[in-house]
């Protein structure tokens, strides 16, 4: 893509919604991350525009390059449509959800782990790396054949938001296995704020800073014990907590929106139609 742009005399524009080389399929392997490195520092420097997702990726960059980038949150659009009535405490046939992909170092492991100690059901809406490991340890836990916890595969956006806003707790974990994921803001992050619906999360950058300001999830250690004691607690255990964080989730939904991030991005390309040199 920097090629073309160059040849055609473009704009190259370096859209990071991850610390490529250090995700944990990259940091594992070490020929291949120094490959990616390389590609990397002759590709940042030479981009006549960069963003990413998140201000610790950003200053990453920065530190790296020198390179200035700007930070777009890849945050949920803000729907007209009203969410159901605020709950006084966890629906009592609600469910724990996580959305996203199943590869390694999302924490889904000690997720189902926790769950025989969990006084409620997990839904996990995604495929991935882990699909096949992930399915065979929940049924040596029994948890498939109790229907404790259920797998739903691929699902649709339309029919995922409903998912979520029926969810009673959603699940944001991450293990630190490389800067990509410790420095990560995950879409999943936003999507259960905007359903209402209060969640876990690791104590990593982003997700700590955010969780300071607005308060809409509960921090915790990645280990089986602790996750079910946190979710126990929150679900059955402290209605007047679980009441607080689900309310501050509807107030934060108005800040923290795709409809104000998106006034960053046209700012930004708005540039792009400045006479401007090409970096070489």
């Amino acid at each position: 893509m920097w090629l073309r742009a160059r040849l055609g005399g473009q704009p190259f524009v370096y859209d990071a919604h991850e610390l490529f080389t250090e995700v944990p399929e990259v940091v594992g392997r070490p020929i291949i991350k120094r490959v990616w490195q390389q590609v990397e520092k002759f590709i940042v420097p030479r981009a006549t525009l960069a963003y990413t997702v998140g201000p610790a990726i950003a200053d990453w960059f920065v530190q790296q390059y020198g390179q200035p980038f700007a930070v777009v949150r890849n945050i949920s659009r803000l729907e007209v449509a009203e969410l159901p009535p605020m709950p006084m405490a966890a629906p009592a046939n609600g469910y724990i959800l996580y959305q996203g992909v199943l590869n390694e170092g999302r924490g889904l492991e000690a997720l189902l782990d926790a769950m025989p100690q969990v006084k409620t059901r997990l839904v996990i809406c995604g495929e991935g790396d882990l699909s096949a490991s992930l399915r065979e340890q929940a049924q040596k836990l029994g948890l498939l054949a109790s229907g404790q916890v259920e797998f739903r595969g691929f699902v649709l956006p339309d029919e995922l938001r409903l998912i979520t806003q029926q969810a009673s707790l959603g699940i944001m974990l991450l293990e630190n296995r490389g800067l990509s994921y410790y420095y990560s803001l995950a879409n999943k992050f936003f999507d259960y704020l905007h359903a209402g619906v209060p969640q876990l999360i690791v104590d990593f950058p982003e997700y700590r800073r955010l969780n300071d300001l607005y308060d809409v999830a509960e921090v915790v250690e990645l280990t089986p014990d602790a996750l079910a004691a946190a979710i126990n607690r929150l679900l059955f255990d402290d209605p007047e907590r679980y009441h607080q964080l689900a309310s501050n989730c509807r107030r934060a939904r108005l800040e923290l929106n795709w409809q104000r991030e998106e006034q960053t991005l046209l700012v930004l390309y708005a540039t792009l139609l400045q006479p401007a040199s090409v970096p070489a």
